[in-house]
């Protein structure tokens, strides 16, 4: 099963889909994505019910919005006084900042205490700042150096949205009972194809033969699950939800994907974003329009199919190799949730709640004083 592998889109994802955003551009490109993410964020809270909680999706999303502001405040810095690149942005089938962005941050903030131990302190910098304007003197050199200071002490301090590889996970552990450890797992990370932010949550069961996920030292020098593999593998964006949980299941004996959601965040829309003719009409007349979408998909197991041992013998061979009983089976992809924030008077040139293609999506409207109706 070859999942829902577009080979023309990836190449213009990775190729030509860059667009490097001048001067004048850069204040209303992210001011218009940190507003609708924080718009994200709590339209998710708000939809988060008992049986269909969100909140554990406060980590990513809030690394995601952290991670746009010091890009923010990176790019603030203009013309020769940059910290190195003009910024550019991936503005087919993304809107977000280009891979490169992501990764050139995170080099940022591996060196940021060197660069902040070469520059003067905060302190000082604003004393001089301070003296130079009553003497009548000029300050630019002074505010370069504080805003340098200002973006380095804020990345080192940032827990970034990972762009090269998911975060590692790290199993937690929620209750043993008959015979099986109950665990989530959460990671989160920049897709691939398409560029997008993309929040996982799997919750599985382990057989309690093997050792605890969440004790090291029980695992100590016994086989450990190769999770991590399938976590990266996730980052391509090239296998769909289904075949991915299906595949983990089939690679991994001793654990049993039970259910398994995505988030994707995106793509986003603004005024230099390369937009589809059906947003544009949506966009027709508005002044800095923008708009974010985003999805939620779920993959439950529905059955489990075990395997019949023609006697004792086989049974016994199978439990001392480690070999599977019982494997899952999986429902098809269930899309639990799609929405779109757009400006209130975007929202009024679409039909009801449904996106610019027609399809069910829930449509959120954002006042001018911020308010999301």
């Amino acid at each position: 099963m070859e999942g829902n592998f577009d080979l023309q889109r990836f190449i213009k994802d990775a190729s030509e889909n860059i667009r490097r955003l001048d001067v004048p551009e850069i204040p209303t490109y992210f001011d218009d994505l940190e507003a609708r993410i924080g718009n994200v964020v709590e339209v998710l809270k708000e939809e988060s019910t008992p049986d269909f909680n969100h909140e554990f999706l406060a980590t990513g999303l809030n690394s995601l919005l952290a991670t746009v502001r010091c890009l923010r405040l990176k790019h603030s810095m203009e013309g020769e006084d940059r910290v190195d690149f003009p910024p550019t942005i991936q503005p087919y089938n993304s809107g977000f900042p280009n891979v490169r962005e992501f990764h050139l941050i995170e080099a940022d903030k591996q060196k940021s205490k060197e660069v902040l131990a070469s520059l003067p302190k905060q302190k000082s910098l604003l004393e001089t700042i301070r003296w130079k304007i009553l003497a009548n003197e000029p300050i630019e050199h002074e505010q370069l150096l504080l805003k340098r200071s200002l973006y380095f002490t804020k990345v080192s301090e940032t827990d970034l949205f990972p762009a090269i590889k998911m975060t590692s996970p790290q199993p937690q552990f929620v209750k043993e009972e008959n015979g099986k450890r109950f665990y989530t797992l959460d990671w989160h990370g920049i897709q691939a194809s398409p560029t997008v932010p993309a929040l996982y949550r799997m919750w599985f069961t382990q057989d309690a033969r093997y050792a605890q996920l969440h004790n090291d030292s029980e695992r100590s020098g016994k086989q450990i699950p190769d999770l991590e593999s399938f976590v990266q593998e996730s980052r391509l964006g090239v296998l769909d939800l289904k075949t991915f949980v299906w595949r983990l299941d089939q690679a991994v004996d001793e654990l049993h994907p039970k259910e398994i959601r995505k988030y994707t965040i995106g793509p986003f829309f603004n005024s230099l974003t390369d937009n589809h003719s059906e947003m544009q009409e949506a966009f027709d007349s508005f002044e800095d329009p923008s708009a974010l979408k985003y999805q939620v998909e779920m993959v439950i197991s529905v059955d489990i199919h075990r395997k019949i041992f023609r006697n004792s013998w086989e049974l016994a061979k199978a439990f001392v190799k480690g070999k599977p009983a019982e494997k899952e089976i999986y429902s098809d992809i269930k899309l639990m949730g799609r929405g779109m924030i757009v400006p209130l008077r975007v929202k009024q040139n679409l039909k009801g709640d449904f996106d610019e293609f027609g399809n069910k999506c829930k449509i959120y409207g954002v006042t001018s004083k911020g308010e999301i109706v």
